[in-house]
């Protein structure tokens, strides 16, 4: 049998972005770290609606920016909720990351890319060792992603 992953989406209005309001989603996952399993590792996208019309990236964005600034603070374990097998962490790096516009999307230093993820990792290991979760599975999907941002061409 092929096991098939449920996602879990949460939408983020435009009018929370524009207020700063991290509100919703913090105590979103403020429940979620109250849960005893793992279930809902690795399964989370966000939906950043009302910018459709918006001919820029998500990270060009500077509401959007700081509207994540202001979550990833709150919410350090972010990056075990994430879908890290997606384009999640790109967007979530897209917009904590400078960033520069290039042919198909935007473009990211390197070795910041690597240090980011490196401090997801640690914080995602502290989440867990914190709530008495393993830290296997977000370790390897994190190790993943380190590895492949040290193979791409600098």
């Amino acid at each position: 049998m092929i096991g098939l992953k449920q996602l879990v989406g949460l939408e983020i209005p435009k009018g929370a972005v524009e207020k700063g309001d991290t509100e919703q989603a913090v105590s979103f996952f403020r429940e979620l770290e109250k849960l005893p399993d793992d279930n809902l590792r690795n399964r989370f996208h966000f939906c950043v609606s009302g910018y459709v019309q918006d001919l820029r990236e998500l990270g060009e964005i500077a509401e959007v920016r700081q509207y994540f600034k202001l979550l990833y603070e709150q919410v350090p374990s972010l990056f075990y909720w994430l879908d890290l097998e997606s384009q999640m962490p790109a967007l979530v790096m897209s917009a904590l990351l400078p960033c520069q516009r290039v042919t198909g999307g935007v473009e990211m230093d390197q070795d910041s890319v690597i240090a980011f993820l490196e401090q997801g990792l640690k914080q995602a290991v502290q989440f867990c060792s914190d709530s008495g979760r393993s830290a296997v599975e977000v370790t390897r999907a994190m190790h993943s992603l380190i590895n492949a941002a040290r193979k791409r061409p600098a």
